[in-house]
């Protein structure tokens, strides 16, 4: 509540010196507020006359943890599109503008070479977040891509053979449609966004039939406990213990879980930060030794030298809360609109990034990342990246070029597709 009461008076604090220094309200830069949850957009939303715009990006790494709880390996692939490091979102500029007349959104796909669009901007406010692929993106209409860079957004002269390529639905047959869906999870410690995370794993389309609450033995994590036993959720067992101790943990039986989230965001960083949480990871890896490869591990980290620490040693997954808010608020920053498309890929109800692994032929696919990605445009899927594995190593790549194809030997392909649910 203090934070959100000085979030308040500083904007006031600004409207006040730009009303009091003859500044045309014409000429007011726009001013963009950080909020933590509606009630407080609310306000300043009524305080401004609707004129400051206000974004929540402290939801979003426990809105991707859920997602990576139904579809493991997704932070970096979210981390680096969401940051100003490699690969980012953008909204380009007008179809005429990149010297693109209307046409239909598979001939714009296949229009960027080193870009990938996977949706557009109507010249009437419209959002459209994979589309048909025959929809029609007007000449005023701009379009929505990953790319390296605005300076790469480069538009190539099309012609019909571009488009014809969408007609080759042989890469469908190889998707292996089947959800990597995490029946049984296990929640230990306490985030930030505890409840959300739980609203999210109980009352939504994630697949989980059994969720098991591990909080801590104190009054926090007892008033936590009653929080959540009042929203009546019944495949829900909650467990109180020492979050980080090795002889609580291993009751909680590890091995018997399909994914387990690690969390203590909302404790105290006793030792240093993310200790605990650094804790419980090493020893749950202890604990299920042989099995760890069959149970999904998920850590959320509040420092990225931390996750550091332990990803060179672990394929798991973690979310670190400063990579993850800090920079979507500064890509918001330089583009407000960017959160619209933001929300509509994580953890909504309407779009996600999905993986999907490609069955192994008798034949490697030797097809271009450009040629791929026109077939699956026929059934709404947009190709962003791949992921491999080449000696032994996997390999991820956002937005390769259109032209680029696999290497010699590679091996357990997905495809990195952003699809409608």
């Amino acid at each position: 509540d203090e934070i959100e009461g000085n979030r308040l008076k500083i904007y006031l604090s600004i409207r006040r010196h730009l009303a009091t220094s003859n500044i045309s309200e014409t000429r007011w830069p726009e001013i963009i507020v950080n909020v933590d949850s509606s009630d407080e957009s609310d306000i300043i939303k009524v305080s401004s006359a609707s004129k400051a715009v206000t974004v929540n990006v402290s939801d979003i790494p426990a809105r991707l943890i859920v997602e990576t709880v139904i579809q493991p390996n997704l932070p970096n692939i979210y981390e680096e599109i969401l940051s100003f490091s490699g690969n980012e979102i953008y909204i380009t500029n007008t179809m005429a503008e990149l010297g693109l007349s209307a046409m239909p959104f598979a001939t714009a796909w296949s229009a960027l070479n080193q870009s990938v669009p996977i949706g557009f901007w109507t010249h009437d406010n419209r959002l459209e977040i994979s589309p048909r692929a025959n929809a029609i993106v007007g000449a005023n209409d701009r379009l929505i891509v990953i790319s390296e860079d605005d300076s790469t957004v480069v538009a190539n002269a099309v012609s019909p053979a571009d488009h014809s390529a969408a007609s080759n639905k042989a890469i469908l047959k190889q998707l292996d449609a089947n959800n990597t869906v995490a029946r049984r999870v296990l929640l230990i410690g306490m985030s930030t966004n505890h409840q959300f995370i739980f609203d999210r794993l109980v009352h939504t389309g994630t697949g989980v039939k059994q969720l098991t609450v591990c909080l801590p033995d104190n009054e926090v994590g007892k008033s936590m406990k009653r929080d959540l036993a009042r929203r009546k959720a019944t495949k829900v067992k909650f467990i109180m213990a020492k979050t980080d101790g090795p002889a609580d943990l291993a009751r909680l039986k590890p091995d018997t879980f399909d994914a387990i989230i690690v969390s203590h965001t909302a404790l105290p960083q006793t030792g240093g930060t993310d200790i605990q949480t650094i804790k419980s990871i090493q020893i749950l890896r202890s604990l299920l030794a042989d099995k760890l490869a069959d149970v999904h591990l998920i850590a959320e980290m509040l420092e990225g030298k931390n996750r550091d620490i332990l990803a060179y040693e672990m394929d798991s997954d973690f979310v670190v809360s400063e990579k993850i808010g800090s920079k979507v608020f500064a890509q918001y920053i330089e583009n407000p609109a960017l959160r619209h498309i933001v929300d509509k890929l994580i953890c909504s109800q309407s779009h996600h990034i999905k993986l999907y692994p490609v069955k192994a032929g008798k034949k490697s696919l030797v097809s271009s990342f450009g040629d791929i990605g026109r077939g699956l445009l026929t059934k709404q899927k947009i190709l962003i990246g791949w992921t491999y594995y080449s000696d032994g190593s996997r390999v991820s790549i956002v937005n390769p070029n259109a032209d680029t194809t696999l290497p010699n030997g590679y091996e357990k392909l997905n495809l990195m597709v952003v699809e409608r649910r």
